[in-house]
């Protein structure tokens, strides 16, 4: 318990956004530990999936995303068959993006619960909303 209240301390402390992205994974890695109650067994088996799902899909988003959204950024500029083309290619980045998910869910299956699994949903939703509320509130500072 103390050493989740210290996390959520560090999580909310002014200076969050002030940290680089490896901190902000540490800070990640001890809150989805803490939330999800991971045995240190099943830390050392869920953190390597958890790391390789995170970088495939951090791959398909840096790469056929950003060439999406570069397309919508001026989408009154193109031409009908381009914006064809966009669709098609919005839709079959969230079929993979689902593909991925579905895979990483099964892969997780062998390494901890289906209430763990679910635990981690609930645990990314939680820790994306306070990193985006502590940006907002240090946007307005």
């Amino acid at each position: 318990m103390k050493n989740l209240l210290l996390l959520i301390g560090l999580f909310f402390t002014s200076s969050f956004f002030a940290q680089d992205d490896e901190q902000i994974y540490a800070l990640k890695v001890s809150y989805f530990t803490s939330e999800l109650n991971l045995s240190s067994t099943e830390a050392e088996r869920f953190w390597p999936v958890y790391n390789r799902n995170t970088q495939k899909y951090n791959s398909l988003k840096d790469g056929i995303w950003k060439s999406i959204k570069n397309r919508l950024n001026r989408i009154d500029e193109l031409t009908d068959e381009e914006s064809i083309q966009l669709l098609e290619d919005y839709t079959n980045y969230h079929d993979e993006r689902l593909i991925y998910r579905l895979d990483f869910i099964e892969e997780l299956k062998g390494v901890i619960s289906a209430k763990k699994i679910m635990k981690l949903k609930k645990a990314e939703y939680n820790f994306n909303k306070k990193l985006l509320k502590q940006y907002r509130s240090k946007k307005e500072d």
